[in-house]
């Protein structure tokens, strides 16, 4: 126990003097190497920077897509989440999380999901006016959905100072 404890210490002391020496060939090489990583890195980062500071809303994801809003050119990074409640007893029996938008082309498929977690042949469904597309609608009906939901307001007269179409 004595004899493995002195080989040891001896050990040590060899790696302690071996710290003092001049560094390894293999120390210079990975701090080269770490350097020029870092300058790499920090290039990368300052193109970021660039193209942060040069967007509108001056935020950038590097993860996510940016969702588009209703303003031409824009964006924010972000999700729009979906769910289809059964009405009857007050559960969510379908979910979607996208980072579209617009709900225009969300109607059908939210639907069939809800009409397979359902196991029913005939579906009601009932949605806001943001869902309100022609086609999306039409894939309803194929499927065995009726849907419900307001048509949008699209009439730029209000804007303008005149009478809108409900008026």
């Amino acid at each position: 126990m004595e004899r493995r404890r002195k080989q040891l210490e001896e050990s040590v002391s060899q790696l302690d003097t071996a710290d003092l020496q001049d560094p390894s060939e293999t120390i210079t090489l990975t701090k080269t190497r770490l350097k020029e990583k870092l300058d790499e890195d920090m290039k990368r980062l300052a193109a970021i920077e660039k193209q942060m500071l040069a967007s509108p809303d001056r935020q950038i994801s590097l993860t996510d897509r940016s969702m588009a809003t209703s303003d031409r050119g824009s964006g924010v990074v972000g999700y729009n989440v979906k769910t289809t409640v059964d009405t009857e007893n007050h559960l969510i029996v379908a979910h979607e999380v996208t980072n579209v938008g617009s709900d225009r082309l969300q109607l059908a498929r939210a639907a069939k999901e809800a009409k397979a977690a359902l196991h029913t042949e005939k579906l009601d469904a009932v949605a806001d006016r943001g869902y309100f597309n022609g086609e999306e609608i039409l894939a309803c009906e194929q499927a065995s959905i009726t849907v419900t939901l307001p048509k949008p307001m699209t009439s730029g007269a209000k804007l303008e100072g005149r009478f809108g179409k409900r008026d």
